[in-house]
């Protein structure tokens, strides 16, 4: 959830909430030093931004949107030029913090949609300075700390132009989050709208979560991480609200090589109401019930390409963010496609500068740029 959006008071009264959701109106007024009626007006603002239940003021620590998945420290190293596998090479290296969900969340989180976080990470300095730095953006105190365990870690190789060399990844902590892990986080995935889980969970996760999306009427969203993982996606998807994955996963999943579009319907006819496929810089393939269709990638020339690192989650997250905001599956994809092409002009994983004003504003833009040619 987006705590930074709050002002001082609305902080101290979630704090105080914390401690005692059944604390009366006027008690709260008096740690607060405010009348009972402005207390009153600030606990009908928490409970209209959602981040109050209702009586008896229970904090809702859950958000509209759940995220569920992985988070790892990002090393990256660039090449200063061309890449010679026989020898040493020059780069430069950049840590930040990554995984696909972590990715998303924070994307979604300064696009102003109330999300929270449940991860897993080391009882070490990369895991707990990662959660601290979310906090502004995203609620993550139901993600665990494990203490014999590291935080994931993934290495990037960049050429010298900011494409991917190559990559690497020790996300073993991931095996943790199985179908009992799901479990004990019952209560905050039923206090959700939406559920978006990334193929780092072990299969059994993704079973159980798709049982208690359609047990209980939750709009559940799978987001392909690796060609590789996609073996952690069941067969049994039926009630499944969207799935995002590239072609390679796809082809993978479904043990054959076909067209974007090909396996966008195998994917609509397995029950699940909303399918999205990229392709790299090719076109986008989307389809849901009103039909399959295609939309195209603006193309960016090499100078402006920066880092391609984070782009697809920049993408995933802006459909995420359009089907929570009721837009229609087309226009979700554009948002996803904006939002990706100005993370790739960033040195960031997740720009910094992104914001829900600031996203719908490149969305317009480029949809007038669109209609004049």
């Amino acid at each position: 959830m987006n705590y930074a959006l709050l002002n001082e008071n609305e902080k101290k009264i979630l704090a105080i909430l914390d401690e005692n959701p059944f604390i009366q109106q006027q008690e709260i007024a008096k740690k607060i030093h405010l009348s009972r009626s402005a207390t009153a007006n600030l606990l009908s603002g928490l409970i209209e931004k959602g981040f109050l239940l209702g009586r008896a003021y229970v904090p809702n620590h859950a958000g509209r949107v759940l995220c569920i998945g992985g988070a790892n420290q990002d090393m990256k190293m660039k090449a200063v030029k061309g890449i010679d596998l026989a020898s040493s090479n020059s780069g430069i290296l950049e840590m930040t913090f990554g995984g696909v969900m972590r990715n998303v969340c924070e994307n979604l989180g300064r696009m102003g949609v109330l999300t929270s976080f449940i991860t897993l990470v080391g009882d070490d300095p990369q895991g707990q300075r990662m959660l601290r730095e979310l906090k502004p953006w995203v609620h993550v105190d139901y993600s665990e700390i494990v203490e014999d365990a590291v935080t994931g870690h993934y290495i990037a190789i960049l050429d010298h132009e900011g494409e991917l060399y190559t990559g690497f990844s020790d996300m073993r902590i991931c095996e943790r989050m199985d179908r009992k892990w799901i479990y004990t986080h019952k209560v905050h995935i039923l206090q959700s709208e939406w559920i978006v889980v990334d193929c780092n969970v072990e299969k059994s996760a993704m079973e159980a979560l798709i049982e208690l999306s359609n047990e209980h009427d939750k709009k559940l969203v799978i987001i392909g991480v690796s060609d590789e993982k996609m073996s952690r996606v069941p067969q049994h998807l039926e009630g499944v609200h969207a799935v995002i994955v590239n072609h390679l996963e796809a082809n993978t999943y479904f043990g054959h090589t076909e067209s974007c579009g090909d396996h966008v319907q195998c994917f609509l006819d397995k029950g699940i109401e909303h399918v999205v496929i990229t392709a790299g810089s090719e076109p986008v393939t989307y389809g849901d019930k009103n039909g399959i269709g295609m939309t195209d990638v603006p193309a960016l020339k090499r100078p402006e390409i920066v880092d391609v690192t984070g782009a697809g989650d920049a993408l995933s997250s802006g459909i995420v963010y359009g089907l929570t905001e009721g837009k229609s599956l087309e226009d979700s994809v554009q948002y996803g496609i904006i939002n990706a092409r100005y993370t790739i002009q960033s040195e960031h994983s997740v720009r910094k500068e992104l914001v829900k004003q600031k996203l719908e504003e490149e969305v317009k833009e480029y949809e007038q740029s669109i209609s004049r040619h």
